[in-house]
């Protein structure tokens, strides 16, 4: 009876042991946890304006760090917590994710771009942009739905200066404001941006009509404006455009061509769950399907092409995003080579400069 009567306490006690030794690890991650928001507020300048809406917003940022981990196990390696990290994914897509294809369908009419490296087969095998002093620093589009009004103006900004003209930063909050066909913060389309461009004859520059959209999440009333340039005379196809609700057979070697010998493109992409990449070439989740779009962007280099799109296995585009420089590389995103990553071709255009 002595003996059983010890094996009991002993049984009770390595059990109570055990409860505590969870409890301690639980309280240990909820710390964790707590400390890692704590220091992600204070890198990217978060604050709330009532503790309740603090406490909501350290949820979803839990959420989303499972999420992470979880993605990350399954070996998606560009994606890490991010200053989104706070948002649910239904609130990011209506923050930032508002590509709007006005007409439903594009018109196709327009011609696709013909380079002249297409004849001259000297494509390069790799191309930035930058490097050529014609892309304008990242900008930062904020609590606005507008980034198709920033895809539209840093386009012209770069064929502007490719045409022989001084870089010159544009206003986005003109598109952005003055622009009827599209609807300003809640979304809109880069082809009838630039037709919006051309029929107000040019751009006025960001510093005469700077961008408060961001920071109001309102589209705002058209202002008067005066035009310093960035004349546009229609659009072309950097390669023919799909439609399709599946578009995987995109010619991306035409737009190899067109980028690494003409000009930029601003593209329209699946930016789903760009939210979370932090940098590398991009491994998360993303569709190549016209009706998957849902961010518009400025493709403006690539590295690591062969000749052949679809056997460059370390080929890469570099994007352009408009979501500041503190997001993904410096607010670049590299996108893989040869798969219509993201829609990367799906809707790819290049303007023509008056």
């Amino acid at each position: 009876r002595s003996r059983t009567n010890i094996q009991v306490s002993s049984t009770t006690s390595f059990d109570t042991m055990k409860v505590l030794a969870l409890s301690l690890l639980i309280v240990s991650a909820s710390a964790s946890i707590e400390i890692e928001f704590a220091e992600w507020m204070q890198k990217y300048g978060k604050t709330y304006e009532t503790k309740s809406e603090q406490s909501n917003r350290f949820e979803v940022f839990k959420q989303t760090t499972a999420y992470i981990a979880k993605r990350r196990a399954e070996g998606a390696k560009s994606l890490g917590i991010t200053k989104f990290a706070d948002l649910t994914a239904k609130e990011f897509k209506a923050r930032y994710l508002n590509y709007i294809p006005v007409r439903g369908d594009q018109d196709l009419s327009n011609s696709t771009v013909v380079s002249p490296g297409r004849f001259a087969k000297s494509t390069p095998a790799s191309m930035d942009w930058r490097d050529e002093g014609v892309v304008t620093d990242v900008k930062d589009q904020g609590y606005c739905g507008s980034c198709w009004a920033f895809s539209t103006v840093e386009q012209i900004e770069s064929q502007w200066a490719l045409a022989g003209n001084t870089l010159t930063e544009f206003s986005p909050q003109q598109v952005v404001s003055c622009d009827t066909t599209d609807a300003g913060c809640n979304g809109g389309d880069t082809i009838t941006g630039f037709e919006y461009v051309e029929s107000a004859g040019g751009l006025a520059t960001e510093a005469d009509y700077p961008y408060t959209s961001g920071a109001r999440g309102k589209t705002g009333s058209c202002e008067s404006f005066t035009v310093s340039g960035g004349n546009v005379d229609g659009y072309s196809y950097a390669t023919d455009a799909c439609t399709s609700r599946k578009c995987n057979d995109q010619d991306e070697d035409t737009l190899m061509d067109n980028v690494g010998t003409t000009a930029p493109a601003s593209i329209c992409v699946d930016a789903s769950e760009w939210s979370a990449y932090t940098g590398g070439v991009f491994d998360g989740s993303c569709k190549s399907g016209y009706y998957n779009l849902d961010h518009c962007v400025q493709l403006i280099g690539y590295s690591g092409y062969t000749g052949d799109a679809s056997n460059s296995p370390d080929g890469y585009y570099i994007v352009r995003n408009s979501w500041a420089d503190d997001w993904g590389e410096d607010g670049m995103i590299y996108l893989a080579m040869g798969s219509n990553a993201c829609g990367v071709a799906t809707e790819a255009t290049m303007v023509n400069i008056a």
